[in-house]
């Protein structure tokens, strides 16, 4: 088996054990860089050294061995988001090195996600912007903030380390797993 059939077989599992990269210009506009949205992609080995596993567009020659899913992409000092819907059930964002991943909605059906990349305006931006959503009062609140210290709180991830975020949609609606530790083969896992 390929690794991308592996991701599309168990991606709960596969999050565990595996680490995936978007292209280097992975910001929105870029030459090279994925389209937000709904599309199918595949997985590449990313290099020598433990790179992790490169995600990619499908293209027709990759029709035995794709996935398709929803993917968020990130533009410096701007908030992307989308709402997922029922046209997928797996989703992933540009890799975390110090952004913050926002997940709401009236219930896990129905969730708007966002990828915030606030590095101008700082941690007092992404502070303003969880406060927002939060306050907003929407019966389903997830989030993975970055932070500038090493951290065990169940919300956060060190910006030193990464962090990968995939979505599953399982039938009572979509559920995150963020893999921290991306600078390692292997790092823990944890349902946001």
């Amino acid at each position: 088996m390929s690794v991308t059939s592996d991701f599309s077989g168990s991606p709960q599992t596969w999050i565990m054990t595996h680490r995936f990269v978007t292209p280097t210009a992975s910001y929105i506009g870029a030459a090279g860089a994925l389209a937000t949205g709904n599309g199918s992609f595949r997985f590449e080995d990313a290099g020598a050294g433990g790179g992790g596993n490169l995600l990619k567009p499908a293209g027709w020659k990759d029709l035995l061995d794709y996935f398709n899913a929803f993917y968020l992409g990130a533009t410096p000092n701007q908030n992307n988001n989308i709402a997922l819907s029922n046209q997928n059930s797996l989703f992933l964002t540009a890799d975390l090195s110090g952004c913050q991943f926002l997940a709401y909605g009236p219930d896990r059906n129905n969730l708007t996600v966002e990828h915030n990349n606030f590095f101008a305006g700082g941690n007092a931006a992404y502070v303003a912007r969880y406060n927002l959503i939060q306050g907003a009062g929407h019966a389903v609140f997830i989030a993975l903030r970055p932070s500038a210290i090493a951290t065990q709180q169940a919300d956060e991830y060190y910006i030193i380390e990464g962090a990968n975020i995939i979505g599953v949609k399982k039938a009572d609606g979509w559920h995150f797993y963020a893999r921290t530790r991306t600078d390692r083969a292997f790092g823990p896992t944890r349902e946001l």
